[in-house]
């Protein structure tokens, strides 16, 4: 499955005082959306204080959120690889999307995510098309 990695800010989105101190603007949060083939659906996947929240969405919806990454975020292309993971790290954003994604690498906030994933061959999505 090929994952479109979505690094952003949400406007008026409450954040943790450590996450506005360890956190660079536009780098706060981090989801993904991907396109299901084998059941034909679009799966929305956000990570969340002490949960993953997973929404399947039709097509009108996934266009508005490509609208809304295009303007108000960076976006990686990455294709799901199989990895190990491990139960004891720090549960946050970062560390869910890795899971879910399948990516393997050192990184804590979104914008270290985002440096490695492009380091290990991820592609820019929705550059230059607002």
């Amino acid at each position: 499955m090929i994952w479109n990695v979505l690094f952003l800010d949400f406007p008026g989105y409450p954040q943790q005082l450590w996450a506005r101190i360890w956190t660079r603007k536009g780098f706060r949060h981090v989801m993904a959306f991907a396109y299901d083939a084998d059941n034909k659906q679009w799966l929305f996947v956000e990570p969340q204080p002490g949960q993953v929240i997973v929404r399947i969405a039709e097509a009108v919806d996934v266009e508005r959120f490509i609208h809304f990454a295009k303007r108000n975020g960076k976006a990686l292309s990455w294709t799901e690889q199989h990895c190990v993971t491990h139960g004891y790290s720090l549960r946050t954003c970062v560390s869910m999307m890795k899971d879910v994604i399948g990516f393997r690498g050192f990184c804590f906030t979104p914008h270290g995510l985002y440096r490695a994933m492009l380091k290990a061959g991820a592609e820019p999505t929705f550059e230059g098309e607002v």
